[in-house]
């Protein structure tokens, strides 16, 4: 038997997924964390960070809820997060890029349509916390594009700000 003991080959532990099938994992293999886990972690890792201010996931999440109410056409960027290297490598094999912005909004800006702008896209930061090498590249690669605009936003009241005085939720 393959892994067994007295082959001189390490035994392989297995896992029953929810699914009912085993799937062989390697020797000492350490155990994952949940992803509630590892949201705790991340949610206390923030506050620490800042005082008790409100983590940019927390800034992020009030644009998003601002989005939604005015019906504008959005999504995020997942980039951040925990992932095993396996799953890093699939995603990067689907299309992902580093550095990309956290929010890309496809409804055009009613301030500047008359200058065919027809997206926007923001980073969010942590007040104290500039954007990375990457994020400063796809933000120029946006404001560089003919029908895009980009900026980097601290927290939610500067980004809602910056949406007004792009028209959008009614006037400025």
């Amino acid at each position: 038997m393959p892994g067994g003991a007295g082959d001189g080959r390490p035994h392989l532990y297995l896992l029953r997924r929810p699914d009912h099938r085993r799937r062989a994992l390697s020797p000492r293999r350490p155990r994952q964390k949940g992803a509630r886990a590892l949201l705790r972690e991340d949610r206390g890792r923030e506050q620490k960070d800042q005082g008790g201010e409100m983590s940019e996931h927390d800034q992020q999440k009030m644009v998003v809820d601002w989005l939604d109410a005015n019906r504008i056409k959005f999504f995020a960027v997942p980039n951040a997060g925990k992932r095993s290297p396996q799953t890093a490598a699939k995603l990067r094999a689907e299309g992902m890029r580093t550095g990309v912005p956290d929010l890309i909004i496809l409804t055009p800006p009613p301030a500047m349509a008359h200058m065919g702008v027809t997206g926007v896209a923001i980073e969010m930061k942590s007040p104290g916390r500039g954007p990375t090498g990457e994020q400063h590249g796809w933000l120029e690669w946006f404001c560089d594009a003919p029908h895009w605009t980009a900026t980097v936003c601290y927290d939610a009241a500067e980004a809602v700000g910056w949406l007004k005085a792009l028209g959008y939720g009614g006037a400025p």
